[in-house]
Formats: C-alpha cells, structure tokens, sequence
C-alpha cells in the first residue's frame, strides 16, 4: 500500500483516523474532498505538523480550547478559524485508534445503535464509534470554539498611552487613530 509521507490539514479535509499496518504500525487514512489515501503520520502528528504551520501546535490549542470551553476531556482544536478548520476527537485525543472530523464537513448524523453514521461533504458516510448525542455534542463545542475565536480576532484593540503626550494612539479593525487626551486626568 502507498502512503504519502507528510500530509498538512487543509480546507477539503473531512477526517482523519487511525489504521495500522501488519508490523503493528499507526498511520492515517485521510479523507480529503472525493479523495481517501494513506499518510504515514498518526492523525495527531498530522494535526500538531499543521498547527506549527499556523504558528501554534496541539497543546496550545487544546489548553486554549480547554480554557474557552470550560471543558477538560476530548475538546476540539482550532486549526485556522478563517478558514473553518475546526476538528474534534471522537474519544480521547490520547487514545491510538482516533478518529477527528471536520465540523465544517458534517452534513447529517444517523444513529445506528451505539455507533453513528455521519454523512460529510464529498458524499462520504463514517461509521463512528460513539454515540448520535455525544457526536452532537461535540459538533455544538467545535462551533462554539470557532465562534469565540472569530469574535475575539475581530474585536481586537490595542490602546497605547504616553503620560507625557497630548494624544492617545488606538488600534481598533486594523487601523490606527489619535485621540486626546481628557484634559481633567
């Protein structure tokens, strides 16, 4: 079987899951738009060599994850919220056999006993080993994170103060501005 060496998360991107060849070794199978092909990388050394790419890695991003959503086990990570690169784990990111999917590629859940049936962009279907409730559940964290993200990145200021001037310079959408200071303080 063929596997491509390295692999970076991109915006077609709809899973990633852990497989393992017969010398017992974990690589992933990446589902990408109408494509599935082989990596040898596990499914979070693909996602920590992406991060990096963005200037963060996987332990920033979940303590950040973690720090928004109040939320200690299993949070989603934040790839490139401009972008809608949002994944979550099914089951603990610790574990071997991961799956994580993009909540962006998430079209309908199907519960099938105790696993789910989830249909994703490009016409694929995965059966996922945790229950409809708990796959929802985490979709509704993955959105809630790119919200607070997106919202804080866009409501960014920065305000800088020189005792000794007349003027305040603002930084607010990108551009920056003076401003008097109040006489009285």
């Amino acid at each position: 079987m063929d596997k491509r060496k390295v692999y970076m998360i991109n915006k077609e991107t709809v899973s990633l899951s852990s497989e393992y060849d017969e010398f017992g070794n974990e690589f992933t199978r990446v589902i990408e738009g109408e494509r599935m092909f082989f990596v040898a990388m596990t499914p979070n050394d693909i996602i920590d060599r992406t991060l990096k790419y963005y200037g963060s890695c996987r332990e920033g991003a979940i303590l950040g994850a973690r720090e928004i959503l109040e939320e200690k086990y299993s949070v989603p990570v934040a790839i490139d919220t401009k972008e809608g690169l949002v994944f979550f784990p099914c089951g603990s990111f610790r574990r071997k056999d991961s799956v994580w999917l993009a909540n962006a590629h998430i079209n309908r859940l199907e519960r099938l006993g105790k696993e789910t049936i989830v249909y994703t962009s490009y016409g694929h279907c995965l059966i996922v080993p945790m229950n409809i409730s708990q796959i929802d559940m985490k979709m509704g964290q993955a959105s809630r994170l790119q919200m607070t993200l997106t919202h804080r990145s866009a409501k960014k200021m920065l305000f800088l103060y020189e005792r000794e001037s007349d003027f305040i310079l603002r930084k607010g959408n990108g551009e920056f501005s003076f401003a008097e200071k109040d006489e009285e303080k």
